[in-house]
């Protein structure tokens, strides 16, 4: 009679194993063959069909995986958003020992997102744009968990308000979406023109033109609204 080893593994074990291999070679494949056909064609004219297609899958075995291409979109830009804020936080930490300012750290933190976007390329932000506007598109890369980057430009604002760095007339949150207002429309002006400047330089200059009206100073436009009234 033969003897299973010890450690568990026998015919059942590498079959196991084989089948684990064979669904994530599977679950690639349907993910790099997605991404490839919406830059080539355009994330609306890719239908699950045409991705099982070209990768040589069932459309079961894409729905095994994926709920809906949308999930596809989004997973797309999870390693990038893990990146940018594990790299963040190793910076923000040493940049907090060394007694930065809140200003100085936010700096860091909008030139560390353009870059790794300006690193991935016009054409990716184009396909995530496009969905945004698609109807019927199921996901909002803006409310995504993985992809909220005003949720930490909130965090250092609050900071650089308790330490009398940054205007207090305005709440955090609200400094915050005005800042990335800024920020998304200094990366679809980028789209525009197909990447053809430095996303990190138009991004330091939007920066430097929004630190001016963080600072803590009179509102011109409040003044002008008092003149009206």
């Amino acid at each position: 009679m033969p003897q299973i080893p010890r450690d568990g593994r026998g015919e059942q074990g590498e079959g196991r194993s084989t089948r684990k291999k064979q669904a994530e070679e599977s679950r690639r494949k349907l993910l790099e063959t997605a991404i490839r056909l919406f830059d080539e064609r355009g994330y609306e004219k890719v239908t699950v069909a045409d991705i099982c297609r070209e990768a040589g899958l069932s459309v079961g075995a894409f729905y095994h995986h994926f709920r809906s291409k949308d999930q596809i979109l989004l997973e797309r830009y999870l390693p990038f958003a893990r990146q940018v804020d594990s790299f963040y936080q190793a910076i923000n930490h040493k940049a907090k020992a060394e007694s930065r300012s809140a200003l100085e750290r936010l700096a860091r933190y909008l030139d560390l997102f353009f870059k790794y976007i300006e690193d991935a390329g016009p054409e990716a932000l184009k396909t995530a744009f496009a969905t945004q506007i698609e109807p019927g598109f199921k996901y909002s890369l803006a409310t995504a968990e993985m992809f909220r980057p005003h949720q930490e430009l909130e965090r250092i604002i609050a900071d650089g308000q308790a330490l009398g760095e940054i205007r207090t007339d305005m709440s955090p949150e609200e400094l915050a979406r005005v800042l990335y207002r800024s920020m998304v429309g200094t990366l679809f002006a980028w789209c525009l023109v197909g990447g053809s400047y430095s996303l990190r330089e138009a991004g330091r200059q939007c920066f430097r033109l929004a630190v001016e009206g963080m600072g803590k100073r009179r509102d011109p436009w409040a003044a002008k609204e008092r003149e009206s009234t």
